[in-house]
């Protein structure tokens, strides 16, 4: 691909002596980042861009950590197929064998058919036309999430309603997962994969990654007796046959706080990032959760990412509330998850955006915002 005009605004800060941290602003526009870097270096970034109601999302990669991206390519066949109403919605990558680019997306109220989950895979220099992947369940409501591994296989987690059910009742909501063991080119039905029905928090967004000894992990909202909702973490050890469960706090709370989650595999088994009462909680499974330092307005929508030290970057939103923009903060912890220098700022975080955290080979991290 040709490069770019853009040049990202690439601001490095030193967080400490051992990890540097840049910011990066989404290219021409765009919000809602979704970021990923591969073996070779290659940062892979998908973002959205139009009204929150109904736009698009589109795919650049950069060469140089961010400092320039190579011409985006709409992912989304269907124009203004892509909903980005709220930071729980929007686009989401994932990379899987050789490299090849996965994006997920929940669709616009004007997309075809209507309340669709889509996905699409990167074929040469295009995407393919898009997919439903939703056969059985309806009432897709808050954001999905996408994982794969090495073998080929791709995941694909939401959270919604079985026929004959209530699409209203979050008692009703379960988590749903369907699997491709092809590279994405067919997919399996979805299947309830609930040890025990705890319902779902209708508009929070979840997470999952997969890890390379095929272990699944997934955090989701539950919504239980309408006010306690609490994080969960479902975990397999069988690439997503079968999971157990485990309650990871509390949060009472009589409506859904459209919350984000993140979920990176780590040394011990997987780390994870979650919002609390507008506090960031962060923990590497199956130990337990530490706050982020400091204190800032309404965090919300976590990012992760580990370098090749062993360092971790989090980031979050401070001050933002639904289509209202606001600040980003992150803060770099040693392998110890002790903190590393002062947590770093940045204003302009756009309404319905969120941060996306990376670590590039050299052991430098980027913010994407």
């Amino acid at each position: 691909m040709r490069l770019h005009a853009f040049v990202a605004s690439l601001a490095f800060v030193l967080s400490a002596a051992s990890a540097e941290v840049a910011v990066v602003r989404v290219p021409d526009g765009g919000f809602k980042a979704s970021a990923l870097v591969d073996a070779e270096g290659t940062l892979h970034l998908v973002y959205f861009k139009g009204e929150p109601s109904g736009g698009d999302a589109y795919y650049a990669t950069s060469h140089d950590g961010g400092a320039t991206f190579a011409k985006a390519v709409r992912v989304n066949s269907q124009p203004g197929s892509v909903l980005g109403g709220s930071s729980a919605r929007g686009p989401h990558l994932a990379l899987g064998r050789e490299g090849r680019a996965h994006v997920l997306w929940p669709g616009a109220r004007e997309a075809q058919p209507p309340g669709a989950l889509f996905y699409a895979r990167l074929d040469g220099a295009a995407f393919t036309p898009q997919r439903n992947l939703m056969r059985r369940t309806t009432a897709l409501d808050g954001d999905s999430a996408i994982a794969t591994d090495r073998q080929g296989r791709v995941y694909v987690a939401w959270h919604a309603v079985a026929p004959g059910t209530s699409p209203r009742s979050e008692a009703d909501r379960a988590v749903w997962l369907a699997r491709s063991e092809d590279d994405g080119a067919t997919f399996a039905e979805e299947a309830n994969i609930l040890p025990e029905q705890t319902g779902v928090c209708a508009c929070c967004a979840l997470a999952m990654n997969a890890a390379p000894d095929g272990s699944l992990a997934i955090l989701y909202r539950v919504a239980t007796e309408r006010t306690h909702r609490g994080m969960r973490l479902l975990l397999s050890r069988d690439r997503g046959v079968t999971f157990t469960g485990r309650q990871l706090d509390e949060w009472q709370i009589a409506m859904c706080p459209m919350s984000t989650a993140a979920l990176l595999p780590a040394r011990a088994g997987f780390l994870g990032a979650w919002e609390n009462a507008g506090a960031i909680r962060f923990a590497t499974f199956p130990g337990d959760s530490i706050p982020a330092p400091g204190a800032g307005p309404n965090r919300k929508h976590p990012s992760l990412a580990v370098n090749a030290r062993g360092e971790t970057l989090l980031a979050w939103s401070e001050g933002t509330s639904f289509a209202r923009g606001g600040d980003v903060a992150w803060q770099v912890f040693d392998a110890k998850s002790h903190p590393l220098g002062e947590p770093g700022h940045a204003r302009g975080l756009p309404a319905n955006g969120n941060p996306a955290a990376v670590a590039l080979p050299d052991g430098r991290f980027l913010v994407i915002y």
